[in-house]
């Protein structure tokens, strides 16, 4: 995924290289360039969630759980924070809390089929 940075080309290519990096599993290296581009455009939710993952996916979950804590918080109202929460909450065995945020997340979106998925399994 390539991101709208027409500002600056500095950060455009800051974001092409965390997506590369992200497509390369290459996980820490793809978590570095997406906070780099976080220093400069910190609400920017798609490199919360992107950043998240790339934490995720390095073995970091309480940093992953902050950074979609990061997302929701700059956008409550999509889905997509709370189900990438709930994910990062259920590989810390935080179930509860894990179900809250799949719930919130049909909250906001009443017919998603990966929250309604990831409670039935809980």
């Amino acid at each position: 995924m390539i991101f709208p940075f027409k500002s600056s080309p500095r950060l455009r290519e800051l974001a092409q290289n965390a997506d590369r990096a992200r497509d390369a599993k290459q996980w820490p290296e793809a978590a570095l360039a997406y906070r780099n581009v976080l220093t400069r455009y910190p609400n920017r939710v798609d490199m919360w969630i992107q950043y998240g993952h790339a934490l995720k996916e390095s073995g970091y979950l309480v940093d992953a759980e902050l950074a979609y804590r990061q997302a929701i918080q700059r956008d409550a109202a999509k889905s997509e924070g709370y189900i990438q929460l709930g994910h990062a909450l259920k590989l810390q065995n935080r179930r509860d809390e894990a179900a809250d945020a799949y719930r919130e997340a049909l909250r906001h979106d009443p017919d998603g089929a990966v929250a309604t998925a990831e409670l039935s399994a809980l």
